[in-house]
């Protein structure tokens, strides 16, 4: 238990050094776009059209009929894992729950790839603990390089997708599998655009 805290902890602890570093966490620079920051708008959106007796699948008011109101709030809000960070603490300043949705992001990144190693190749904790970070810190990199804030999810999406296919080989679970697919899937679903 200690390492899975531990794991946690320094991913999400190095991912906000970084931030502060790089003077994104000081206040020097700000998101743009970020992980859930139009939360509020959208789940406001959503229930403004559907009160207007608009329809969730289709709607002209939004991208002028190229979304839907379901697509549209599902992305960022509903199935982010820090989604309701964004509803609750919607007076807070948004460049500050960006950097907090983020760092907890990294710190699960760097859980999950913690569990992968030590279940798939049986690496010893220590060395299972190195090879998380690196892997958050390496899928973050690749974050900033995109902006697409649903990267941030695949990332640390992978490494339990990936243990939940071994396990559906292994095993013959999946129902499981089922539900992280259609997880990743409703999460990540704008990625390619």
């Amino acid at each position: 238990i200690k390492y899975y805290i531990v794991s946690f902890l320094i991913g999400a602890i190095t991912f906000f050094m970084f931030l502060s570093y790089s003077g994104v966490a000081g206040g020097k620079y700000n998101f743009l776009e970020g992980d859930g920051i139009e939360a509020v708008a959208n789940l406001k959106e959503c229930v403004r059209s559907v009160l207007n007796g608009d329809s969730i699948f289709y709607s002209w008011g939004i991208s002028l009929g190229m979304e839907s109101i379901a697509n549209y709030v599902t992305g960022s809000v509903i199935f982010s894992i820090t989604g309701p960070l964004f509803i609750i603490f919607n007076k807070v300043d948004f460049s500050i729950l960006v950097i907090i949705s983020l760092s907890i992001k990294a710190g699960l990144a760097s859980l999950f790839f913690f569990i992968f190693s030590t279940h798939i190749y049986k690496v010893k904790n220590w060395i299972a603990l190195f090879f998380g970070i690196t892997y958050s810190m390496c899928g973050f990199q690749v974050y900033f390089n995109t902006i697409i804030y649903e990267w941030a999810d695949a990332i640390f999406l992978l490494p339990l997708v990936l243990l939940f296919v071994h396990n559906l080989v292994k095993n013959r679970k999946f129902i499981l599998l089922i539900l992280i697919y259609s997880y990743l899937f409703l999460n990540t679903y704008y990625m390619s655009k």
